[in-house]
């Protein structure tokens, strides 16, 4: 039942929600629209489905993913797509003390040096290419010249329809490849390494919409 067809509650309290919750989380919560949990934002993810082992194979193309991490971790994706179209994620580097203006810590070169000592170690091959997170055009001219990574401004691959916007967009695209495991018709195509990429499994389920509207410009844009 919809909370405003109690008659033991004060209206008032149902107005300041409205107010201050985020429209996916007032209908779940107040407008018993239970059509999803309304902060995360990958719930198509399931760790008995999308966590597997999945061992690099020389044989297919290799891309890396970057995101450099200047308020949350630095993190770098080994990624392998397959003839199917089946995306799996082999392997990640994380380190959650960057260096910035106000802080001391590790600097893209460290990281750079870091990202390549464990390529190296697992035996991979040459990357295709390598996206990177587009807010940090120097970072990027960095690992391309002193690194040789082939780098790809992430806005380079996000389809994006008119008037979308490119975080949106690119969750979206996440989605279709998560998949429905209880549709045949949208069988899981993305899959993440369940031993080698602990962090990638945690960021899937903790990768939330905030609850309240004012913990973020735009309710369509996560935390």
């Amino acid at each position: 039942a919809k909370s405003e067809d109690n008659p033991h509650l004060d209206r008032d309290i149902i107005e300041e929600a409205r107010r201050t919750y985020t429209r996916e989380t007032f209908a779940q919560e107040w407008e018993a629209l239970f059509t999803a949990f309304a902060g995360q934002v990958y719930k198509e993810f399931r760790e008995e489905v999308h966590a597997t082992d999945c061992p690099y194979n020389p044989e297919l193309p290799l891309y890396g993913a970057v995101d450099f991490g200047v308020t949350n971790p630095f993190v770098w994706l080994w990624i392998q797509v397959t003839s199917g179209d089946v995306v799996r994620v082999v392997d990640e580097y994380t380190t959650f003390n960057m260096k910035t203006n106000e802080t001391t810590g590790a600097d893209i070169e460290e990281n750079g040096k870091a990202v390549l000592a464990q390529h190296k170690a697992m035996g991979y091959g040459d990357f295709e290419w390598v996206v990177c997170d587009r807010s940090e055009p120097g970072s990027i001219r960095i690992l391309k010249r002193k690194f040789g990574f082939p780098t790809v401004r992430s806005r380079n691959l996000v389809p994006r329809g008119k008037g979308q916007r490119e975080i949106p967009a690119g969750i979206e695209l996440i989605r279709q490849f998560l998949g429905k495991v209880e549709d045949p018709e949208r069988r899981p195509r993305l899959f993440v390494d369940r031993v080698r990429c602990p962090y990638t499994r945690l960021e899937f389920n903790r990768y939330r919409y905030p609850e309240k509207s004012e913990e973020v410009d735009s309710p369509e844009l996560p935390m």
